[in-house]
């Protein structure tokens, strides 16, 4: 008996060998997987599964790529070589595997194999998050509460309890620790509420262009709700037109832009402040568009 399994395991290796060199990408991550696993009578042999799994990877098999990176990161069974590493997971990651989007995520978010980035860090971590990955969930609502990932539609609160909703206890945690902060009760029943009827997907679909854009305007932004408020444009419109264009006007951007983000993460869950914010914002609103300074078409 253990003649035939031996026999059986060398047979099937044989075959899956013959199909690798005719050029069969499934025989490829197949054999793989048969020297990963091993039998009773075979040791698992990592080496050799990296290399056909490598081969597979380069001919665009997504799961292999996802493996070939991992290892490549971890130094595990290859070289390590982060930048490599991140190379293969961010094909699998663009491919929709969701592993990979999420170590894609975290690796822009540490430059990890790249210099950090705060935009390409909540690409891939909300495109695992979206696919209900409960760690990117937390990742990505940490990340955007700390402002090291854009949060243009305030978007925090709502990845957070959805991995509170698949049993998170760190974003439970969490939860509690930014009620204890400020955070108002209403805003996480509105979440949970949403959940509830729509799932973890969000209308507004991310993008770099919307990350970009809501870089200026932090507080109004977050007192308005949206970054293409038309009050929210003509606030940029001022900014862009009249204050980039004096040296006081940039030292009062640069010295906004250093603070605002702060102010306006506190803003979006205390609603009363928010309310005399956005009263004032309007009258200077108002007095911008009197003056003819700027426009809503402009």
């Amino acid at each position: 008996m253990e003649d035939n399994a031996r026999h059986n395991f060398e047979k099937l290796i044989k075959d899956l060998e013959s199909d690798v060199a005719r050029g069969d990408v499934q025989a490829m991550k197949w054999l793989g997987d048969v020297y990963y696993q091993g039998d009773d009578k075979h040791a698992s042999n990592l080496s050799l599964a990296l290399k056909y799994w490598k081969m597979a990877a380069d001919h665009g098999d997504t799961l292999s790529q996802g493996k070939v990176g991992i290892s490549y990161l971890n130094g595990n069974g290859l070289p390590k070589d982060e930048k490599l590493g991140l190379k293969y997971i961010e094909l699998a990651a663009n491919a929709g595997e969701i592993y990979p989007q999420f170590l894609t995520g975290m690796c822009y978010l540490n430059g990890v194999g790249c210099a950090k980035n705060r935009y390409n860090a909540g690409k891939y971590l909300r495109m695992a998050a979206s696919n209900n990955h409960v760690e990117a969930q937390v990742a990505l609502g940490k990340a955007m509460y700390t402002h090291d990932v854009p949060d243009p539609n305030n978007e925090c609160v709502h990845w957070m309890c959805c991995a509170f909703t698949n049993k998170s206890n760190e974003a439970r945690e969490i939860l509690e620790f930014w009620r204890r902060r400020g955070l108002d009760d209403q805003t996480i029943v509105d979440c949970f509420q949403n959940i509830k009827e729509n799932g973890v997907a969000l209308k507004k679909e991310y993008t770099n262009e919307d990350t970009n854009a809501s870089e200026g305007c932090y507080i109004a932004t977050a007192v308005y709700g949206s970054y293409d408020a038309p009050e929210v444009m003509v606030l940029r419109k001022f900014r862009d037109g009249v204050l980039k264009k004096s040296v006081f006007g940039r030292m009062f951007i640069k010295f906004y832009y250093k603070f605002s983000p702060s102010i306006a993460n506190k803003l979006k869950y205390k609603k009363k402040i928010n309310l005399l914010v956005k009263r004032i914002l309007n009258v200077y609103v108002k007095f911008l568009l009197k003056k003819g300074r700027v426009n809503y078409t402009s």
